[in-house]
């Protein structure tokens, strides 16, 4: 999770993992946190609890300061890395990745993952279970329940679906990982050390985590941070947002040496932690105020141990007043990075169908037996996961025939901005054409017709136009005449990716000539990053 959206909801655990909180002596009142399908072999546990974070007084608050953009922000940032499509954030009672690294079935000696989503709803949501598995291509029955291989994957990503109960819903991307899940509805994790741990946490919490201390042929799924408290045996960890933050991390060594010892180590990871910041901060200064609460939680926190177990503990108090512009910041980021991931889509599904045909796809395409004209759009359609849509176009009618609009009456999110309206079937990303653009011409381009090489090469632009994405238009350049407008959704410039699949954002200011070096594929300029952040008065 590389985006600064995550600091506003996980931010103040995740790069702070040596960080906790002692919540007192009062009696915890904790709860499974849905733990009766994680199975026994687990290594890693998420759980993040959105009914409660957006349901907190807290966010209320937030939302008072920030606006509606906290609201969009927190959506986005679920949308992105859950992609359910199933309910709204406030009936979703937890999310739970279970990660099981088993030996491999095949490769001996290797290791295979099998990552269970685990989703339970506030109540009752078997419609919605049953509308979103209604495409079902297989299915197979596993101890009782029957497990589903959808049509159109959820997410793109989790081939495998399993109605648990009337709140649980389970999905994969193998089949493997639901049997785990399934066996472990019978018999749960067991009484491991670490449940007790989880157990103990507060039932408000808004995220925990379990993780166990990987072998040495595992260590190479460690993030080098984690690699650092490999000490423990297993850590949990736990988090509150809000006015007062509340984070907690608890672990056990497998001596009290070891113990004593970490705790001694976890002095050189703060100041490690502390310097990963400092360069979050020089990089994106809209990310300083969030950041800071880091910074304090770090210099708060304090680590001690007992026999075997090592505690850490920090409380960050938050002004939510100050980070009002840092979530309205943070929401126009990750829908720029969501617009130029959805852009990448593109660019991927051209070069599949480069390896497949041996040339880019066309702006107008020419069906060869109707000689009727159709978008590449349409044409890398099944590149990108969408066969049926493609499969129903009818290539002897033209695009805007009553058939080909119904069939494309709803557009795939690969080709919009992810700013624009979900129900708009309007194109976000344009080719260039024309004798100043990349594209168009007698002939397709191949890659070899790019000897200014890929990366320096425009593909594909980001522009807000009344064009209906199956339509054969993109955008024409005349050398002669002044550069279109491009953009219109994001502050400050827009996204473009480059033949090589490669995105690049381009400030709004850019210098028309070093904009039009970058639209031709074979003009001689070999292009770099200069001018394409001034100002045209700064050109002379």
């Amino acid at each position: 999770m590389k985006s600064f959206a995550k600091v506003l909801l996980f931010g103040l655990l995740l790069p702070t993992a040596v960080l906790a909180q002692n919540r007192g002596t009062e009696k915890q009142q904790g709860d499974d946190c849905s733990l009766q399908f994680v199975p026994a072999e687990a290594h890693e546990v998420t759980v993040v609890r959105p009914a409660k974070l957006v349901g907190s007084k807290e966010f209320a608050e937030l939302k008072q300061v920030a606006g509606e953009d906290l609201e969009k922000l927190t959506n986005t940032v679920f949308e992105r890395y859950f992609d359910f499509g199933l309910m709204p954030l406030k009936e979703i009672d937890s999310i739970i990745t279970p990660v099981c690294r088993l030996e491999s079935e095949h490769h001996q000696g290797s290791w295979d993952s099998y990552v269970p989503l685990i989703l339970r709803a506030v109540g009752d949501n078997t419609q919605r279970f049953e509308m979103a598995t209604h495409a079902v291509t297989d299915e197979v029955e596993f101890e009782g329940k029957e497990i589903l291989k959808v049509k159109k994957p959820l997410d793109g990503r989790y081939h495998f679906a399993c109605i648990l109960d009337e709140k649980t819903i389970i999905w994969a991307r193998r089949q493997k990982a639901i049997e785990l899940a399934i066996q472990a509805g019978k018999k749960g994790p067991g009484k491991q050390k670490w449940v007790e741990h989880w157990n103990g946490f507060n039932k408000d919490d808004h995220f925990r985590i379990y993780k166990k201390r990987f072998d040495d042929r595992q260590k190479m799924f460690q993030s080098p941070m984690l690699r650092e408290l490999n000490g423990l045996e297993y850590f949990v960890a736990g988090a509150k947002l809000g006015k007062e933050s509340i984070l907690e991390l608890k672990g056990n060594c497998e001596t009290a040496d070891q113990a004593a010892d970490l705790v001694k180590k976890l002095e050189t990871v703060r100041s490690k932690i502390e310097k990963q910041l400092l360069y979050r901060i020089a990089r994106v200064p809209d990310s300083k105020p969030l950041i800071d609460l880091q910074m304090r939680a770090l210099k708060e926190s304090k680590a001690s141990s007992r026999k075997t177990e090592v505690k850490v503990k920090a409380v960050v108090n938050i002004d939510l007043k100050s980070l009002g512009a840092p979530v309205q910041a943070m929401y126009e980021s990750e829908k720029r990075t969501a617009s130029a991931q959805n852009m990448r889509q593109n660019a991927l599904g051209m070069l599949n169908f480069i390896s497949a045909l041996g040339h880019f796809p066309d702006s107008v395409m020419v069906h060869s037996k109707t000689g009727k004209e159709y978008s590449w759009r349409i044409a890398i359609l099944p590149y990108l996961g969408e066969q049926e849509i493609y499969d129903n176009y009818d290539f002897s009618q033209d695009w805007d025939s009553p058939h080909n609009l119904e069939v494309t009456s709803k557009m795939p999110d690969y080709f919009r901005s992810d700013l624009d309206d979900k129900d708009s079937t309007n194109a976000s990303f344009f080719m260039l054409t024309g004798t100043g653009g990349a594209f168009g011409g007698e002939n397709p381009k191949k890659l070899q017709d790019f000897t200014d090489g890929t990366s320096n090469t425009i593909m594909l632009i980001q522009a807000q136009r009344d064009v209906h994405w199956s339509k054969p238009e993109d955008i024409e350049i005349d050398p002669e005449q002044p550069l279109p407008e491009f953009g219109g959704y994001h502050k400050g410039g827009y996204n473009t990716v480059f033949a090589d699949s490669s995105s690049r954002w381009i400030s709004e200011d850019a210098l028309q000539h070093r904009l039009r070096e970058l639209f031709t594929p074979g003009g001689g300029e070999i292009g770099s990053e200069e001018g394409l952040y001034e100002t045209e008065e700064d050109d002379n």
